[in-house]
């Protein structure tokens, strides 16, 4: 969501997407505490800002851009453009974000049209940004686990993929084992066979064939993906930080959140899914 997005993670855009024109309208959804829900927010520019850049908001072919000096005195396009997201539910409650967008490569002087590469960071928000974590994942992880979580997803807030790898690196082999005694907890075909692998586990604390002896048993909305969601997270672990650049730590840490969160939830699903069939059963036998 927008205003989840890390402040200065800049991204790519495409030489249309200067323009205010590309924004202005935009929709994204989010949390209003005033309709106590989700809902529908839709992006607009600040009218004096559009009128002191841009006139009255003329076409995507009428470009303007603010320049900047830098120390070789060479003009750069910047620009940054104010907006504010409303909620479209009551009307009433907004976000007010600002977007910086700017081109890193100096351009020649009266050049509308520059061939570099764009890109677009957000630079300020207000209300600011919370750490949110889902209830599942708080319940599901250890103490010590969900603490770490937490600075996982403050160092993503601030853009910060190093440390935000690195600590759900910490979190991810306690965490298979969780998710594999959870597994041998619930009333499922196979439970027996996962205990089993974690009894020999802990006899000999191969990480590897626990995962692989535990996939056989996994139920079927874990083996959706066609491939092991156990072993995807195991990989984490090999190789060293230093490998990895900025940027790539913290896709590999989003993606880390996305399939944990994914298998958390899925666990859940198969637990209560079960406690509602039980509970069916009881009812059906004329049971309390």
């Amino acid at each position: 969501m927008i205003e989840d997005f890390p402040l200065y993670k800049k991204v790519e855009i495409d030489i249309n997407d200067v323009h205010p024109n590309a924004i202005h309208g935009m929709t994204y959804n989010s949390y209003c505490p005033i309709s106590k829900s989700k809902q529908t927010f839709e992006l607009q520019i600040y009218p004096d800002r559009v009128k002191q850049l841009y006139g009255n908001l003329p076409a995507v072919g009428s470009r303007k851009f603010i320049e900047v000096k830098i120390e070789n005195h060479e003009d750069i396009p910047y620009d940054t453009q104010h907006y504010k997201g409303i909620c479209k539910c009551c009307n009433q409650y907004k976000h007010d974000l600002v977007f910086n967008i700017f081109c890193e490569e100096p351009q020649p002087k009266n050049n509308n049209f520059p061939q570099s590469s764009y890109f677009i960071r957000k630079i300020g928000q207000y209300p600011p940004f919370e750490i949110k974590h889902e209830l599942e994942i708080s319940k599901f992880l250890s103490k010590d686990d969900l603490e770490y979580y937490k600075k996982g997803l403050m160092n993503l807030s601030s853009n910060y993929g190093i440390g935000a790898f690195a600590y759900f690196r910490r979190i991810t082999e306690n965490e298979i084992k969780n998710i594999c005694l959870k597994l041998s907890e619930l009333d499922i075909d196979g439970a027996d066979g996962i205990k089993a692998a974690l009894d020999k586990y802990y006899d000999n604390h191969q990480m590897s064939n626990l995962i692989e002896e535990v996939y056989k048993f996994l139920p079927s909305s874990l083996k959706q993906l066609g491939d092991n969601p156990l072993q995807l997270l195991y990989d984490q672990l090999s190789g060293g930080i230093h490998t990895y650049s900025e940027e790539e730590c913290y896709d590999k840490a989003i993606a880390i959140d996305i399939l944990l969160k994914f298998v958390v939830n899925k666990l859940n699903e198969e637990e209560s899914q079960k406690k509602g069939v039980i509970e069916a059963i009881k009812k059906l036998k004329g049971k309390s």
